[in-house]
């Protein structure tokens, strides 16, 4: 693969990932803070997407509103429809 090649795939992976809303650590509802229990996103800065539920290596694959589509439509597939 030529570097340039790689530069554009950087880019795509950096856009896609800001189409996402990422869970910061302060707004998770898990209610394990200040408890023994570990939480993936408040303890161990896991990157979730609220809106297509993608976590960290989905972030960057594909954009939020890919992923909403594609879950749709897997749905459906399920469903005959």
């Amino acid at each position: 693969m030529s570097s340039e090649g790689g530069i554009r795939a950087l880019k795509k992976e950096k856009n896609n990932y800001r189409t996402h809303t990422i869970l910061q650590p302060e707004d998770c509802d898990c209610g394990k803070r200040g408890t023994d229990e570990y939480c993936n996103i408040c303890d161990g800065g896991l990157a979730f997407c609220t809106r297509c539920k993608g976590g960290e290596i989905d972030l960057v694959e594909k954009s939020c509103d890919e992923r909403i589509i594609e879950s749709y439509r897997s749905a459906q597939k399920e469903n005959g429809e």
